[in-house]
């Protein structure tokens, strides 16, 4: 066990986080994976002692994880764990800037103006690749800045989507 697994298994004591027992209709017994189990399978480590969510995400980068029957963002989901409570009419912004990043101590809750104010001034894209020399692009009427690694990405992903419809 891990140390960071350690930590949230010392730090709750909910029955969800427990493996549960299910009888298939043959009568055989098996064990489901408890939800620490799955939470903590779908996290590595990262740089700058992030803990990188490798499970589901969003478009947005986020983790996503599921608490059946419902999605929750895998960072809020560590962070009312671990930490808090997430207080009513906050956001969670990660400081480490890195979205995928589900450590609880990378976290800090504010308003939604100065999550939107920090994320104008980072340094970094949700996948960790600098901004310094970031591409400014309208989208829907909004101006975005893209990392032009993440840019190259995208384009290569579309030109590979294209290139299997031709086919």
């Amino acid at each position: 066990m891990s140390a960071r697994q350690a930590v949230l298994l010392e730090s709750t004591t909910v029955d969800a986080w427990r493996p549960r027992l299910v009888i298939a209709g043959n009568g055989a017994r098996r064990r489901l994976p408890s939800l620490a189990d799955r939470f903590w399978k779908q996290v590595s480590d990262g740089p700058n002692d992030c803990w990188l969510w490798t499970g589901e995400q969003t478009d947005d980068g986020y983790g996503r994880f599921s608490v059946h029957p419902v999605h929750i963002g895998a960072h809020r989901w560590a962070y009312s764990l671990l930490r808090a409570e997430i207080p009513e009419g906050l956001d969670l912004d990660h400081l480490c800037r890195v979205t995928r990043c589900v450590n609880p101590w990378h976290l800090e809750p504010v308003t939604r103006a100065e999550n939107i104010r920090r994320a104008f001034v980072r340094e970094v894209c949700g996948k960790g690749h600098g901004l310094s020399d970031a591409i400014e692009r309208t989208r829907d009427g909004r101006v975005a800045r893209e990392c032009r690694q993440c840019a190259r990405d995208r384009k290569r992903a579309y030109a590979r989507r294209v290139r299997q419809v031709v086919q």
